[in-house]
């Protein structure tokens, strides 16, 4: 209910606060079990290098802290239900959204929340603002739904555990 309400505010700094309470994505996963859509709520940097400042602050690691859904018209041939997937990261210690790329999330960063989703980041609509440490992720909501519908048992067991 918490999760939910901050996510009413619409605003990715405060989401980005409030996970930080918890720490845990499990109520996002709630979340996003209640509207029946599934998207990697941890996404690791999954690089087999990883440079000394990589290593020395413990990889990087992204949360999805929020969610919005919104309805878009004009252009028919674009997707009319889009979800903003927002993802932070969480550490007040290594910043490096600023530089962050869409190529590199859809190449390098790996969802492991499930491990094998399948969930393809380059369905991606688009790469949105950023702000403190966070950024919004544009997708088709009804990809999202595929999702969910590939992942309903592996999504269920996390949830239970």
């Amino acid at each position: 209910m918490f999760t939910d309400k901050v996510n009413k505010l619409r605003h990715p700094i405060i989401m980005r606060a409030a996970f930080r309470v918890f720490n845990k994505p499990n109520a996002i996963a709630k979340l996003l079990f209640l509207n029946k859509i599934y998207a990697p709520l941890v996404l690791k940097y999954n690089k087999e290098e990883e440079d000394d400042t990589t290593r020395l602050f413990g990889g990087k690691t992204l949360y999805l802290v929020g969610i919005e859904e919104r309805n878009q018209i004009g252009n028919p041939n674009s997707p009319k239900e889009i979800v903003n997937l927002i993802y932070a990261n969480t550490s007040s210690r290594f910043k490096y959204i600023g530089a962050l790329k869409k190529e590199e999330l859809e190449t390098i960063y790996k969802d492991t929340w499930i491990k094998n989703s399948s969930f393809d980041m380059t369905k991606a609509i688009a790469l949105g603002e950023k702000g403190e440490e966070t950024f919004i992720l544009k997708f088709d909501k009804n990809y999202l739904k595929e999702q969910f519908d590939k992942n309903i048992s592996q999504i269920k067991q996390k949830l239970k555990g």
